[in-house]
C-alpha cells in the first residue's frame, strides 16, 4: 500500500521482524522511536507500553495513535492532559464485525496474511503459554490446541 513501516522492539526481535518485511527497526533498548527527525502518521502501540506523551508528540496532526492491551481507564486518563495541550488523539475501541473476520479468513485462504505463530501449546499447558507470553520473549502468537494433535 505504499507505507513505510517501522517496527520497534527489543534486540533479540528484530531480525524476525525485518524477515516480515518491515521498512525500518529501532531497538527500543537503545533508540526511542518518538525522537526521530519525521514524524509518524500512525503508531500502533500493539502492547499499550509505549510513553502517551512522548508518543502523540510524534504523530503529525491529525494521526492516529492505535492502542493494543491498555485498560479504557488508564487510556483516557493518559490522554486528558495531552487534550488540555491542544492535542486532540483519536480514541477507538476495536471491535470484532463478521465481514472483517470473513475478510482475514479470505485473506488467510488468499495466503495473503500469514500469522506469525511463535510457539503451540496443548489446552493442559495454559499455564506454561501464559508464562511464556509474560517473559516478554514471544514474536507472534502462542496459540493453544485442543484436542489430540
Amino acid at each position: 500500500k505504499g507505507v513505510h513501516v517501522v517496527a520497534v522492539d527489543h534486540t533479540d526481535k528484530l531480525a524476525a521482524l525485518t524477515s516480515l518485511g518491515v521498512d525500518e527497526v529501532i531497538d527500543y533498548t537503545t533508540s526511542d522511536f518518538t525522537e526521530r527527525e519525521a514524524a509518524y502518521d500512525v503508531v500502533v502501540d500493539g502492547v499499550g507500553k509505549s510513553d502517551y506523551r512522548r508518543t502523540l508528540d510524534a504523530i503529525v496532526p491529525g494521526g492516529y495513535y492505535v492502542m493494543g492491551n491498555a485498560p479504557l481507564g488508564s487510556m483516557v486518563r493518559r490522554f486528558i492532559p495531552m487534550m488540555s495541550r491542544g492535542r486532540r488523539p483519536r480514541i477507538a475501541l476495536a471491535g470484532y464485525r463478521l465481514e472483517d473476520l470473513e475478510r482475514l479468513a479470505q485473506l488467510a485462504t488468499e495466503g495473503r496474511l500469514k500469522p506469525v505463530i511463535d510457539k503451540t501449546y496443548p489446552l493442559s499447558e495454559v499455564v506454561a503459554a501464559h508464562r511464556y507470553v509474560e517473559s516478554g520473549k514471544k514474536i507472534g502468537n502462542v496459540v493453544l490446541t485442543m484436542g489430540e494433535r
